[in-house]
């Protein structure tokens, strides 16, 4: 009887043992069910993190846009493949409208895509105004004759060198613009240090690849008149028939008439108004120079941040500086350029046929003189500009 006894089952442990095995199983449930919340919370979460890396990259294709058409106003786009921007994170650019222009402003409608590959995509439609402007007024250096040679030259912005036929242009509705004579020079250069790009018109390797581009639009060389400089006025000083200016300290802007074939000799001087030498034809060129400019010793022209932004305005004449070392400020136009040594020029300079012989000197763009060029100096368009007009999200 004792032994029956205590194998018996007790109600009570039945009972615990149900209650255990009711417990289990409502864990067991509640395990799964977290497991599941966790997995779909997951996979939310990881949605949500491929939709915005698809959203990034469409919106880093707006801003690649923007930067290609300011560089190129025809720009059609990104090819099918797109571009990478991390990893399995694509974006691509189609154009829409058939309006695109180089010479003219313009809208680009554009369709842009990001996507996370396998997981999401943004889709993004924007209008985007486009004025091809001058190319002339964004660069540090611009020779438009074809041919730019010579050695240890430093640039700090971009350079543009008219190395094929074709591109330049001396007609626009009435108005006289001056073609520069080509040469095909090309350029030669030794320890060129760019820290932009160097634009071209040919398809010709000149340096780094990533340092060059390609510029595929027409040109137009400034249009000038100094006409009006040539009468007494306040903020001037006139020079007529001068041989030489040395040891000269002047504030106002130096204007010097010349005889054809004359040659002007500049030694010390400091020309804080800037210079300009006068034509007998406001858009007179051709592909011998007038006359010649030399500068000697310690010369001066011009003064960085002057409201009158001239530099040293001088189509029609080749500019040489033989030795010692000289500091231009401002808007320079020039003929042309031989024999250039330890010469720093800052603002804009544009050289109307070749530059060569450089040599040793640095070439720096200045945009407030861009912007406000000085007067008798016309440009064909105004400074390259893009701006977004609409941006919309494409279902």
């Amino acid at each position: 009887m004792l032994l029956n006894a205590r194998f018996r089952t007790s109600p009570r442990r039945g009972a615990v043992l149900l209650m255990t095995l009711l417990v289990t199983g409502m864990l067991a449930l509640a395990s799964l069910s977290f497991s599941s919340s966790v997995n779909s919370q997951v996979g939310l979460a990881r949605n949500e993190v491929s939709t915005l890396h698809a959203e990034l990259a469409a919106e880093s294709a707006l801003e690649y846009a923007r930067r290609q058409l300011l560089l190129d106003p025809l720009w059609q786009g990104t090819d099918t493949f797109g571009i990478q921007i991390a990893d399995g994170i694509f974006f691509t650019v189609t154009r829409d409208d058939q309006e695109s222009s180089n010479v003219v402003p313009s809208e680009a409608v554009l369709t842009l895509e990001g996507r996370k590959e396998g997981f999401s995509l943004q889709r993004l439609q924007a209008a985007i105004a486009v004025d091809p402007g001058d190319p002339l007024r964004d660069k540090a250096l611009s020779v438009l004759g074809g041919g730019m040679r010579g050695a240890n030259i430093e640039i700090e912005g971009d350079a543009l060198v008219v190395d094929a036929p074709g591109y330049l242009f001396d007609y626009r509705k009435g108005r006289r613009w001056v073609a520069a004579n080509f040469s095909p020079y090309g350029v030669q250069m030794s320890r060129l240090r760019i820290n932009g790009k160097l634009w071209k018109c040919s398809n010709k390797i000149y340096g780094p690849p990533e340092r060059e581009s390609r510029l595929n639009r027409s040109l137009h060389a400034p249009g000038w008149d100094f006409s009006g400089w040539e009468k007494p006025g306040p903020g001037r000083r006139i020079f007529k028939h001068p041989k030489e200016l040395k040891n000269l300290i002047l504030q106002e802007t130096a204007v010097v008439i010349l005889k054809p074939g004359a040659q002007l000799l500049l030694a010390n001087v400091q020309l804080r108004g800037g210079l300009i030498i006068l034509l007998d034809s406001p858009s007179a060129s051709s592909s011998t120079p007038r006359n010649i400019i030399i500068m000697r010793g310690r010369c001066k022209i011009g003064t960085k941040g002057s409201k009158n932004k001239i530099g040293l305005l001088a189509p029609g004449c080749r500019i040489k500086a033989k030795n010692g070392r000289h500091q231009i400020f401002g808007m320079n136009l020039w003929h042309s350029v031989q024999h250039l040594r330890r010469t720093h020029c800052d603002g804009l300079t544009i050289v109307l046929n070749n530059a060569l012989d450089l040599r040793d000197s640095r070439f720096r763009y200045d945009q407030t003189v861009a912007e406000d060029p000085p007067s008798g100096i016309e440009f064909f368009g105004a400074l390259p500009a893009v701006k977004i007009n609409d941006v919309n999200e494409v279902y």
